[in-house]
């Protein structure tokens, strides 16, 4: 025999699971947002992002400058047709450590850029012909090769990374 109590109970339960089950599903309304104000919060997400990636490409450009400072004074050293390898090295160096320190910079770069994609990208772009360009560096570096065969990875791989800076500048309206 069924006791009053336990009937009373399961109902009770079953009540409570309803309840429960009967928050997890949508309720029709008729709430609205106001134009004005939707308006101003994507007005000024948009700015906020637009400042965020001004920001980006001015640290970038800074980054890339004082990098290309390095670049510049290794490639001017091979203006001298006596130079010699053994000259070069610290020059050599010297770009490296600023390769690396560009590269770690862009790390964080790239991620602050995520708010404009067109920027994320082209700066992802940059980051991988960057990577590129100093392994190009070092595999020329360690061949010590002489005339024509004296650059022939760095060659392409400073057209290709040229070729992406510009890229970021024309997304980035420097």
């Amino acid at each position: 025999m069924i006791d009053r109590r336990h009937v009373a109970a399961l109902v009770s339960g079953l009540a409570v699971v309803m309840g429960v089950a009967g928050c997890a599903t949508d309720v029709q309304g008729t709430g609205t947002a106001d134009a004005g104000a939707v308006s101003a919060y994507q007005s000024a997400v948009a700015v906020a992002n637009a400042a965020t990636a001004a920001s980006v490409c001015a640290d970038w450009n800074t980054g890339y400058t004082t990098r290309l400072v390095a670049t510049k004074a290794t490639v001017a050293f091979t203006d001298n047709s006596s130079w010699t390898w053994a000259g070069i090295i610290p020059l050599i160096d010297s770009e490296q450590t600023a390769i690396t320190t560009e590269n770690t910079a862009l790390n964080g770069l790239v991620t602050r850029a995520a708010v404009k994609p067109d920027v994320q990208h082209a700066l992802q772009d940059y980051q991988a012909k960057l990577t590129a360009y100093s392994a190009a560096l070092t595999t020329d570096t360690t061949a010590k090769g002489t005339g024509t065969a004296t650059w022939p990875h760095v060659r392409p791989a400073s057209s290709a990374l040229e070729d992406s800076a510009d890229a970021v500048r024309s997304v980035c309206d420097l």
